[in-house]
């Protein structure tokens, strides 16, 4: 598969599980539309970042993984209580970031 489809299927499926988890939240319209932009930045990026440290530097993974996800974290419950004025932003993150991590990985490695 290549790189580039990889990450549109990373992002189309964290997208489609972080939505949801938003709008539990309370998260309408404009919240709704931070979820969509804030992953469309993060996660491509963290992506390749993970790749980047553990595939071509050789870094070991489980490190590397826990400081990537924590950046996101940090960067999308900052949007969240920013851009999206969410009540309770970093568990919003939180939430949607364990989430998308979990099933995420659970449905790619039934589909792939």
């Amino acid at each position: 598969m290549s790189p580039f489809l990889s990450l549109a299927i990373a992002l189309g499926l964290t997208i489609a599980l972080e939505l949801p988890v938003a709008a539990a939240f309370g998260l309408r319209k404009q919240g709704l539309l931070v979820c969509v932009l804030v992953n469309v930045l993060t996660n491509p990026l963290a992506n390749v970042i993970y790749a980047a440290l553990v595939v071509w530097a050789k870094l070991p993974g489980v490190p590397v993984l826990i400081a990537v996800e924590l950046i996101v974290f940090i960067v999308e419950g900052f949007f969240y209580k920013h851009a999206a004025e969410a009540k309770l932003p970093y568990l919003v993150s939180l939430v949607a970031n364990a989430v998308s991590f979990g099933l995420g990985t659970l449905i790619l490695k039934i589909l792939f």
